[in-house]
């Protein structure tokens, strides 16, 4: 082996080393989404699936396919978002929020 293949082993493995993270705490923190974010989302399909509930007209198969499209997301999560968060929804339920409110706490929205 020369020289020069001997400082090449010694960079990479300098650099796989730099690539590793210190413990392993760090590196299942960094997988994964954000569970503040992944709250938020459902917080907001759940005022979404309200809406849709109490001021449109479709049916709940029609309101979930459109809860899909909205978030991205397969209409079995949306139905477990749903059917996982009955504390929520009766909070949001107790709230009544008229379309006015949910305008002002979700703008990027068409209410």
């Amino acid at each position: 082996m020369g020289k020069g293949d001997k400082l090449f082993n010694q960079a990479l493995l300098l650099w796989q080393e730099e690539q590793q993270p210190e413990n392993i705490q760090e590196k299942e923190k960094s997988i994964g989404r954000n569970p503040e974010l992944i709250a938020k989302r459902n917080d907001h399909l759940l005022y979404r699936n309200f809406y849709y509930m109490a001021y449109g007209d479709k049916r709940w198969e029609a309101i979930r396919k459109l809860l899909s499209e909205e978030f991205y997301l397969a209409e079995t999560t949306v139905f477990e978002i749903v059917m996982d968060n009955p504390a929520r929804k009766r909070e949001i339920i107790k709230e009544n929020p008229n379309i006015q409110k949910l305008r002002e706490m979700y703008p990027a929205m068409k209410w």
